[in-house]
């Protein structure tokens, strides 16, 4: 069982038909690229087109691919960047003035 097909598989349709993975039908071949199940594309269970051939091969050799990061991936990648780098200068900014705050009471007593 897996959620992400659905209780009853109902979402599980892949393309693949049983032989080699260099079998090529429409384009694609019988080999599905594991981004289709991590990334949101077109389709689920997306197959590697022709024109990735040497990615395919190098994942079937199990060689790391250079998959790339889709647009949005490397937007949101700078977004958490940022919000982190702000939330240590905001720890950063608190933290002078608790110190400002103890010296000045420390000088009045």
């Amino acid at each position: 069982y897996e959620p992400i097909f659905g209780y009853d598989l109902e979402e599980f349709d892949t393309q693949l038909t049983p032989g080699s993975i260099y079998l090529v039908s429409d384009g694609y071949y019988n080999l599905t690229n594991p981004r289709s199940l991590v990334y949101d594309t077109d389709q689920l269970f997306e197959r590697f087109t022709v024109e990735q051939r040497e990615m395919m091969e190098q994942f079937a050799r199990y060689q790391q691919p250079d998959w790339g990061l889709p647009k949005m991936q490397l937007v949101l990648n700078g977004v958490s960047g940022a919000t982190a780098l702000l939330i240590v200068v905001y720890w950063g900014v608190l933290g002078v003035r608790w110190i400002l705050q103890q010296r000045k009471a420390t000088i009045e007593h």
